[in-house]
């Protein structure tokens, strides 16, 4: 046989306590820093999560598993997203000057730009051998 509701022994409602005290106004303070002196209801952040202070401290650093009892974790960093998709090909740069090296005074290629350096390093030919030329 299946259970059957018989009672019910909670008592009624009470009536409303009283209104509280009213809450302070937090102060951010930005990225927590060693030698910054922070006073309750300071709020920080420190490596992707934020913390609010309750005891006055100066170089006491939050913990994100919540064991520094002068700071409470307001939020955690959560962890990183997957990557996003490669983006599109940028356009290729300005090509800059080329250094070519040969035996003796370089040839035109018809590639050649103002600026393409060229120097003789082969010491077939005595007469050139350390000779550098500029494509002007």
């Amino acid at each position: 046989m299946p259970w059957q509701p018989i009672a019910n022994i909670r008592g009624p409602e009470g009536p409303a306590g009283p209104a509280g005290p009213p809450g302070g106004q937090a102060t951010f303070r930005g990225a927590w820093d060693i030698g910054t002196a922070y006073v309750p209801q300071d709020v920080v952040t420190d490596l992707g999560s934020s913390f609010y202070c309750l005891v006055a401290n100066t170089g006491s650093r939050p913990t994100p598993d919540g064991s520094n009892i002068n700071w409470a974790v307001i939020a955690l960093k959560g962890d990183d997203g997957a990557d996003g998709a490669d983006g599109a090909d940028g356009t290729d740069g300005v090509r800059g000057s080329l250094w070519s090296t040969g035996d003796g005074p370089p040839t035109a290629a018809g590639t050649e730009l103002p600026g393409d350096l060229y120097m003789d390093i082969d010491d077939t030919n005595q007469a050139t051998l350390g000779d550098v030329y500029e494509w002007v």
